[in-house]
């Protein structure tokens, strides 16, 4: 099954517990501003984790940020 949501404005899901579960890839992607809050506790697991940020794409990071920053800005 699949579910596909397309707004021009805002989706907003509310619930008391809200589940997202995937077995290959999940994505958050924003072309703006993303947010991740819990304002109680945030966890984040995971058993490799990668951090990239814009500047690797003057520069590449130690570990290799560049490509991967290439590939998610390709218009």
């Amino acid at each position: 099954m699949k579910v596909m949501i397309t707004a021009t404005e805002t989706v907003s899901l509310f619930g008391t517990k809200v589940i997202v579960n995937s077995k290959v890839n999940t994505k958050v992607m924003s072309s703006g501003i993303t947010e991740v809050i819990g304002n109680s506790c945030l966890k984040m697991y995971g058993s490799i984790i990668s951090g990239v940020s814009d500047a690797c794409a003057v520069k590449d990071s130690k570990v290799g940020g560049q490509r991967y920053n290439q590939q998610q800005n390709v218009a």
